[in-house]
């Protein structure tokens, strides 16, 4: 042992000698899930709402829409956009994309009109393939004359996420009846020959911190994932059921919740994306597998529907895309646990920039609490001083820092950002700086301390890292949740000072100024001055961004507005 990770790779003792060596896949997206299913066609591949399919079947429907698409135009090296939710003629959409060697391009709906013909616009996207309920979006918008739209139909009530009626189409386009239609069964297009290093998919960051950014991702990022997640010690079997996510436009969502349990073999139930509608559909299922976030998981062991309900039939269940506290990780193994349960909470991490998850909690012996576990077999995490990039050793804080197959191309037309992203180091490595800080301890468990970009400085040069705060207030037993965030220090020309944001737990029954000289007791005796909140904000709820995460620069902007 070195005492630096990136050589010692102690994670690796923990993974089967068999499986360290194998080589990772060198096929495009369509041909990984297609040659790892192609004796199974009788299987079933989706459910969706009633209906099965099975993988004979999807494959069939990729097949076609790759007809489908070629006949409008659609070739290798396009890019194709996409502005919907998942439904199987989604899914049959982007792996046809990627049989043609086109690229997908992946829109949140959520995001504004502006934004999205921005998107739509400088990636100069051959087509768009919109769901009907979408249709306002575009509507008011001139896209490009060579830029084909073709409607999806929602062909499911349940899958409308507004209450306003579809908007009526008055744009050129073609219904996705039509475009099929049109293909001549005798007329098949070949499935274009894999390419490596190429585009295939760009999905967007969904931070808080400026306009999204195109993060630009390859077959073989793509594939990593799931290659490398296959050979984690997590109980993976053919027929076993997954709860997909409907969001293809986020990254774990997409990855996790559909490219890796249809490569292996899985049974992918699609859901919509709201975490308490998802609660209620993890407890009126019985999926073996799901991969959700912090904010889901709270939602079910808080359900009332799950409070007699057995959760023996669940396999590894994980969480990412946000930071959890050990509070509330405690509560998810009790809960799970005296639910029939045997895994505890399997917490990971990634970034849209590695393709998510890239590092999980295996269970089995594998697990750390407050961890987010091992790197997957073929990635390499480490932690460095951001300011001189020296590798750090077990133990020490700093910003981590990955290298794997899984780490994007690129950000998209966007060569500072990505050069800003992804350095050379002195061991000659490319590293992906993710602006995380965190340490690794000696048996490879990473663990995330915060982001450098949450962390502000005090008058006096001082660093506070919130989460450091954080963790402190949540140890009250008044306090449900908490965030730290900075403001203008008010007697200081310089500096910020901390402010807290602080949810009570429901049975508190303590006055608030009581649970404030707690809290200001608490943070006295075990933080230093320049780190002990200045003021508390008692609230019943975070705002969030689109994607689940807690809206950090909404909560400091309410600071702004009442200072102003």
């Amino acid at each position: 042992m070195t005492g630096y990770p990136s050589i010692d790779k102690p994670w690796l003792q923990y993974y089967d000698n068999r499986v360290i060596d194998q080589k990772l896949p060198q096929y495009s997206m369509y041909e990984y899930i297609y040659r790892n299913n192609e004796k199974s066609f009788d299987n079933i591949a989706l459910e969706y709402y009633g209906q099965t399919i099975t993988y004979g079947a999807m494959f069939k429907g990729i097949e076609v829409a790759a007809s489908g698409l070629s006949s409008i135009g659609v070739k290798q090296g396009d890019i194709v956009s996409f502005l919907a939710v998942t439904t199987p003629e989604l899914i049959y959409s982007i792996y046809a994309t990627n049989y043609l060697g086109a690229i997908c391009n992946m829109i949140d709906p959520r995001m504004s009109d502006e934004v999205i013909l921005d998107i739509i616009s400088n990636t100069k996207s051959r087509c768009l393939i919109l769901l009907d309920i979408f249709s306002d979006k575009v509507s008011m918008f001139t896209i490009a004359d060579d830029c084909t739209i073709v409607i999806l139909p929602t062909s499911n009530e349940n899958l409308s996420l507004s209450q306003k009626e579809i908007a009526p189409i008055t744009f050129k386009h073609i219904t996705w009846a039509n475009l099929l239609s049109q293909v001549s069964l005798k007329c098949k297009v070949s499935n274009v020959p894999f390419s490596a290093n190429c585009p295939a998919l760009i999905e967007y960051t969904g931070g808080t911190t400026g306009e999204p950014k195109g993060v630009v991702l390859s077959n073989e990022n793509v594939n990593a994932a799931a290659f490398q997640y296959a050979r984690t010690r997590i109980d993976n079997k053919r027929g076993q059921s997954w709860q997909s996510v409907a969001a293809p436009f986020i990254a774990y969502a997409f990855i996790f919740s559909m490219h890796i349990p249809l490569s292996l073999g899985m049974i992918c139930k699609l859901v919509i994306y709201d975490p308490q509608l998802i609660a209620v559909q993890t407890v009126k299922d019985k999926y073996n597998h799901i991969a959700g976030n912090p904010l889901m998981w709270e939602n079910v062991i808080h359900l009332s529907e799950a409070q007699s309900c057995d959760f023996s039939h669940l396999i590894a269940p994980i969480t990412g895309a946000d930071y959890m506290s050990l509070k509330l990780e405690n509560e998810i193994n009790d809960f799970l646990k005296t639910h029939g349960c045997k895994w505890n909470i399997c917490q990971g991490y990634g970034l849209t920039e590695t393709a998510a998850g890239i590092c999980i909690n295996q269970g089995d012996g594998c697990t750390k609490l407050g961890s987010v576990g091992i790197p997957f077999i073929d990635t390499i995490i480490s932690i460095f001083d951001s300011d001189t990039q020296n590798e750090l050793k077990y133990g020490e804080t700093g910003e981590v820092c990955i290298a794997g197959p899984s780490v994007m191309l690129g950000y998209f037309n966007n060569k500072a950002a990505t050069d800003d992203m992804i350095k050379i180091h002195k061991d000659g490595i490319y590293w992906l700086h993710t602006g995380d800080l965190g340490h690794m301890d000696n048996d490879g468990f990473l663990f995330i301390d915060g982001r450098i970009k949450r962390m502000f400085v005090y008058y006096n040069g001082a660093k506070v890292f919130p989460p450091v705060i954080e963790k402190i207030i949540i140890q009250s037993k008044s306090v449900e949740n908490c965030v730290v965030v900075g403001k203008q220090d008010p007697c200081h020309a310089v500096g910020q000072v901390p402010v807290a944001f602080v949810i009570l737990r429901s049975d508190c029954k303590d006055s608030v100024d009581c649970v404030i000289d707690e809290l200001n007791m608490l943070c006295k005796n075990k933080l230093p001055d320049y780190e002990c909140p200045v003021e508390w904000n008692f609230v019943t709820s975070f705002p969030r961004t689109p994607v689940g995460k807690v809206d950090y620069m909404a909560l400091a902007s309410r600071l702004q507005t009442t200072n102003s």
